[in-house]
């Protein structure tokens, strides 16, 4: 292998590598190491949970409108959230129940009681980075509706003499009216979906020639019970299509967060000629998943893209 190679020759060239790993989503972490044979440049990607510096501040926070709202009254939160990376997804639960309410940037929200309410906004990154904020919104009591004005007295009825003999008048029979239709009553949406928890982190690592990419590691962290399905096209794919692979509690290691490491098998050794596509989908009955796809290129690394699953992994939404 080519990675074995340079190991051999490191006394020529120092190669170095360094990958962070840390909780919250996957984040893409790539050392190049320039070997001194025949100027051949090795990557070694290892797509994994990274935390690295950014010129742009991580803000997650929100604001409420009006700042002090009554009961029955509509209130509009709205995100002033920002991430190194761009936000694809941002989450509200207006009483921190671990239920999602709402989604969006700006939501409208009517509490019913007075009280205080924990409301708690979750921000999901490109790379699956989940961040979250929560304020305490306090709800005053409604104010007492005006008791209503005293009726006015009645005017005094008017006297009227009749004449001893009216004349005749006629009165026109009255139109019928068409029948009116029922009118049927409204129909209820049914709540917004939420993602998987914690959300799901797609990894691949290995190194990249002219030849295509030889793969090392193949690994998926999700929480039990998601099912995940591989498809692979193209030369040197050693299946075309895997899955689905139900996630259990045994036989899978676990990490923070309530995720289990879960690792491919089939693919550790194998070369993937260029052109090849690589599928990765993480689905669940009830909740959004997760979409990952690998396109492998001449002399450069993989082309990955990230995507959502609707519940059931049916089709793949932005």
């Amino acid at each position: 292998m080519l990675a074995a190679e340079i190991d051999q020759k490191s006394a020529r060239e120092d190669a170095v590598s360094r990958v962070a790993r840390g909780g919250g989503g996957p984040l893409a972490g790539a050392v190049a190491v320039r070997a001194a044979l025949g100027g051949v440049v090795v990557l070694i990607l290892v797509l994994t949970v990274a935390a690295v510096a950014s010129a742009q501040a991580v803000v997650v926070d929100f604001s409420y409108d009006p700042a002090a709202p009554t009961a029955g009254e509509s209130v509009t939160f709205t995100s002033t959230s920002s991430l190194e990376r761009p936000i694809v997804l941002e989450a509200w639960d207006f009483n921190d129940d671990g239920e999602i309410d709402a989604f969006g940037h700006s939501v409208t929200r009517t509490f019913d009681a007075a009280g205080t309410y924990s409301v708690v906004l979750h921000v999901i990154g490109d790379t699956g980075t989940i961040r979250r904020a929560s304020k305490l919104v306090t709800v005053s009591p409604s104010l007492p509706a005006p008791a209503p004005a005293p009726p006015a007295p009645p005017p005094p009825r008017p006297v009227v003499v009749e004449p001893s003999s009216p004349p005749p008048t006629s009165h026109p029979s009255p139109i019928p009216q068409p029948p009116t239709a029922p009118v049927p009553p409204p129909r209820t949406g049914s709540s917004a979906p939420t993602a998987i928890a914690p959300f799901p982190v797609v990894r691949i690592a290995g190194s990249y020639t002219t030849l295509g990419v030889r793969l090392r590691l193949f690994a998926v962290t999700a929480p039990a019970g998601v099912r995940i399905t591989v498809r692979c096209q193209g030369r040197g794919c050693p299946y075309r299509r895997r899955g689905p692979l139900v996630v259990r509690g045994s036989g899978t290691r676990p990490v923070g967060g309530g995720g289990r490491y879960v690792r491919i098998p089939g693919f550790a050794g194998h070369l993937l000629k260029p052109g090849v596509r690589l599928q990765v989908f993480v689905a669940h009955e009830d909740r959004i998943g997760k979409y990952t796809s690998f396109r492998i290129r001449r002399g450069h690394p993989p082309l990955r893209a990230d995507r959502c699953l609707r519940p059931g992994g049916t089709s793949v939404i932005s």
